[in-house]
């Protein structure tokens, strides 16, 4: 970390950046058999005849149009310095722009990846969010930390090469197999804090509705939407005020956890991007994969039957397999009153909203605009399957009634 020469990266697409100094047969090397994880080549094309193809075929050609696409603008930066980039002191072969701000540079052949947190985020967020990747570095399935140093404002941590995985609720048993032993020991890293149910809930509703009004004097051409979410979690309110609850018990959580985060093959299975890492409800993990797993075929901005559908048909029964899973592997270490404070399926997917929307309205994003949509997605998502679920229009007629 102790190298003050300065590498060029170069804009390809979709926020890749390309070291200038790569040749081209290594960065092809390279692309092809260390990028795992990243699922940059993996789509297959448009074309009929490319259903033929073998899936190594289709990576090939996509790799090599990568390549050939970064050879040619290196070409041009050398001749007119024109093309994007972004400058680094760490070396290595791709760079990712991340939407909080942060670069990921992956060093292939060091098996590294640097977090480069740019001047734009303060020193304040930077040991923030270094100390978060500390705290979550206690879970056994996290990649190792290998260094960090909050004056250089960096991290660098083991590169894992493998696939991500691919979970469906049409294949239910598979994803029961992998993702609820990971579930089980995400929420065990940590002794679980069993907290007044009353006291927690009132600390995020209050947290909610400072954010909420600040955000509503801060973006009148949202406001709408806001009051969108604020209603909606009034309504969430005042069911959770009617629940006759003495305690809550809240774990360690990742906070990101969706198939794309979970690497996986026959001997290990680790976790990624732990940027979100917090203590949350014991379920919030839980409830945020299964709504990213039932909408993972269309656009998250896209609100249909299907996935509503596909999302009931398997998500109480998902709770009881995990809640099983918790009480079959641990009923030598858990108490009978925290297995009693787990076992609530309403509480705790209510809950899971609270945090979610807290979760990305305080996450601090480039793009602020973007953040805020993807918050009236989510919740209209919730609202959708609320009304679903309980048969009614009760969740669905707010958007008719925001402005009461």
């Amino acid at each position: 970390m102790d190298n003050n020469k300065k590498y060029y990266y170069i804009y390809v697409r979709d926020k890749v950046y390309i070291n200038v100094e790569v040749s081209f047969l290594p960065l092809f090397f390279y692309l092809y058999f260390k990028t795992k994880p990243m699922g940059l080549f993996e789509k297959r094309f448009t074309w009929k005849i490319s259903r033929l193809l073998p899936l190594f075929v289709v990576r090939v050609i996509r790799v090599f149009t990568f390549t050939f696409t970064f050879y040619k603008k290196k070409r041009i930066f050398k001749n007119t310095n024109s093309q994007k980039v972004i400058t680094s002191t760490f070396c290595g072969h791709l760079l990712l722009n991340l939407r909080q701000g942060e670069n990921k540079i992956f060093n292939f052949k060091a098996e590294q990846v640097i977090t480069d947190f740019p001047v734009c985020i303060s020193n304040h967020e930077v040991e923030k969010r270094i100390n978060t990747i500390i705290v979550a570095s206690t879970c056994k399935i996290k990649p190792n930390l290998l260094d960090w140093d909050v004056k250089k404002r960096c991290l660098i941590e083991e590169f894992i090469n493998i696939k991500s995985q691919s979970y469906s609720t049409n294949n239910i048993d598979v994803f029961y197999k992998d993702a609820l032993p990971i579930l089980k020991d995400l929420m065990f890293t940590k002794k679980p804090d069993v907290l007044n149910y009353n006291l927690y809930l009132n600390s995020k509703l209050n947290l909610l509705d400072t954010i909420l009004e600040k955000r509503i004097i801060n973006n009148e051409k949202y406001i709408e939407e806001l009051k969108i979410i604020k209603r909606f979690y009034y309504e969430i309110r005042m069911k959770l005020k009617e629940i006759n609850k003495k305690d809550i018990v809240v774990v360690f959580s990742h906070g990101d956890l969706w198939e794309g985060n979970i690497l996986s093959n026959k001997r290990y299975t680790f976790v990624i991007d732990w940027n979100t890492q917090g203590s949350r409800t014991a379920f919030f993990d839980f409830y945020f994969m299964m709504f990213m797993l039932a909408n993972k075929n269309s656009h998250f901005k896209v609100y249909d039957n299907k996935w509503i559908l596909s999302l009931d048909k398997v998500l109480e029964n998902s709770f009881m397999k995990l809640l099983n899973e918790i009480k079959n592997k641990n009923n030598n270490t858990l108490n009978s009153d925290l297995i009693e404070n787990l076992n609530d399926f309403d509480v705790y997917r209510y809950l899971f909203y609270i945090e979610l929307s807290i979760l990305k309205l305080e996450c601090r994003e480039v793009n602020s605009d973007k953040q805020l949509k993807d918050v009236v997605a989510w919740v209209n998502r919730f609202i959708l399957f609320e009304d679903f679920n309980n048969g009614s229009r009760e969740f669905f007629c707010l958007k008719e009634n925001v402005s009461k």
